[in-house]
């Protein structure tokens, strides 16, 4: 078995707690849950050998789930910053407890994130500070991850049902796949890059070589012509006039001396 068909037991195993994850972060977004849980699998793997064996993968896998997250999070503000004319409107396809989505939308994205990890999966404090990559008495951390802004009567019935939840991917065989697919392209595209850097590299290599001798063929020639001029007068005219013969025979007007 490959690396990458290692790598695609990971993604099968991990596959619904990453998108799980994905759709309390998004409020219940399946789209962007997708995107999240797909760019999460993808750069845990470009830093795979990065990673500490001595931790939970899982954990590593949630931090770099909430980067994946807070970056697309930003992309796609800045796509909704544009103005669009005669669009229609965009209704996220929600699914499960319809009820923690609407108490967690008010919250920033942090404070999600933290306010997720914290209740529903309930991580510890140190713990939901190494994955945001906050410090642990960081005022995010401390100020009870934003249940200030939630309805407090509401809060424990409502969390209580989402940990009952379980989200799945649509298919995990077919998303296995296709993350597999995308590691294997970028993989190829990488060889090709070095590919032709060698073969650039071997080319302007040769070049080099090249002019080097042509370079030294005209030094040579320079030189043997400077001989040649300052020697005795006789041997210049004889060289010049026979150079100067020579280059209209090429030119196919040898009659021109003769004239």
């Amino acid at each position: 078995m490959g690396e990458t068909d290692c790598y695609g037991v990971l993604v099968q195993r991990h596959a619904d707690y990453l998108f799980g994850l994905g759709m309390r972060f998004t409020a219940g977004n399946r789209e962007f849950a997708e995107d999240i849980s797909q760019q999460s699998f993808l750069r845990a793997y470009k830093y795979l050998k990065s990673f500490n064996t001595k931790k939970k993968f899982r954990q590593w896998l949630t931090g770099i789930a909430v980067n994946c997250y807070k970056d697309l999070s930003h992309k796609e503000s800045q796509y909704l910053s544009l103005e669009v004319i005669d669009e229609p409107s965009y209704t996220p396809d929600l699914g499960g407890n319809t009820g923690f989505f609407e108490l967690i939308k008010p919250l920033a994205e942090d404070e999600r994130t933290i306010f997720t990890l914290r209740y529903v999966y309930e991580y510890q404090i140190d713990e939901i500070a190494e994955v945001v990559g906050l410090k642990p008495g960081h005022r995010k951390i401390k100020d009870k991850s934003g249940v200030g802004e939630i309805k407090m009567n509401r809060l424990e019935a409502v969390i209580e049902k989402e940990k009952e939840i379980s989200y799945s991917q649509r298919d995990k065989d077919l998303f296995r796949s296709h993350i597999l697919i995308l590691i294997h392209q970028e993989q190829e595209s990488k060889k090709f890059i070095r590919k032709l850097c060698l073969a650039l590299f071997l080319a302007v290599g040769t070049l080099s070589l090249l002019f080097s001798q042509i370079n030294e063929i005209a030094n040579d020639f320079t030189v043997g012509l400077s001989d040649a001029i300052t020697g005795d007068v006789l041997t210049t005219v004889v060289f010049s006039y026979g150079l100067l013969f020579a280059l209209l025979a090429l030119l196919k007007k040898p009659d021109f001396i003769f004239n």
